[in-house]
């Protein structure tokens, strides 16, 4: 049960630093600048896609970091990279990282991007 929009189900990708700024609309708060996420009830209206892509980070060593899209997960453990095609592969047991692949370097490119923003130590100003 979501609070101001009942039971939901949302089958799209979601961060955990998305709840706050929903939240925050949900009880009809402003979402403070620099806060980063996005408020996600417009497409629990809708049951539309907020967000493409989504990235996770995990510990301080071995780091972990990755990058979800719906079709695809991205994967830097420490030196070693991963890149799974979920369709393909939903159990994640053929690592597709060593092939030339437009794909996977279109991934590696936004997870590195997305790491340079995430670890900028000054909030990302909202739009």
């Amino acid at each position: 049960r979501i609070p101001g929009f009942g039971y939901c189900d949302y089958s799209h990708l979601v961060q955990s630093i998305d709840i706050l700024p929903t939240v925050l609309r949900s009880v009809g708060m402003q979402v403070p600048r620099g806060v980063q996420g996005v408020d996600l009830s417009a497409g629990f209206y809708s049951n539309s896609r907020v967000n493409d892509m989504v990235v996770s980070m995990i510990g301080h060593y071995p780091r972990l970091r990755m990058l979800r899209t719906m079709s695809h997960k991205y994967w830097i453990i420490g030196d070693s990279e991963f890149c799974f095609d979920l369709n393909v592969d939903p159990g994640e047991n053929i690592n597709c990282f060593g092939v030339a692949n437009r794909v996977v370097a279109e991934l590696r490119f936004q997870l590195l991007r997305m790491l340079i923003r995430c670890e900028d130590p000054l909030p990302y100003p909202c739009p």
